[in-house]
């Protein structure tokens, strides 16, 4: 346990982990689901579901070779990106799910709930 009031570094790797595992829990049953077949999935040595891109080979961040495996359906997903869309000044979709890729793979739906989003993508008459 820390005695400064402050998180350390390790401390919120460490939480976002078991978030990540939380989420993964209700999410998905195992790594051999039938909706994670076509996906390249496996669990990190501190239980995170993973999926391996085709970019290993490539000197990058272990999160950009190795994304974590998230489901849109979670609300804690859906919450992180909305939070991040809000954070990139309501980006598009394209712009927001390449940034989420570096770290994550989440499977389906995206911002189509964000209303500033939809007004500037509202085609004129």
């Amino acid at each position: 346990m820390c005695s400064t009031k402050y998180l350390e570094v390790d401390e919120m790797k460490e939480a976002e982990t078991i978030i990540w595992k939380m989420i993964q829990k209700t999410s998905f049953r195992t790594v051999n689901e039938e909706r994670l077949r076509n996906l390249r999935t496996f669990i990190d040595p501190s239980g995170v579901f993973r999926i391996k891109t085709q970019l290993l080979m490539r000197k990058d961040f272990e999160n950009f070779k190795y994304s974590i495996l998230l489901s849109s359906d979670h609300i804690a997903v859906q919450k992180m990106i909305m939070h991040k869309h809000k954070s990139l000044s309501h980006c598009g979709i394209q712009t927001l799910m390449s940034i989420l890729r570096e770290v994550f793979r989440i499977i389906r739906k995206a911002i189509k709930t964000c209303t500033v989003f939809k007004r500037f993508e509202a085609k004129c008459p």
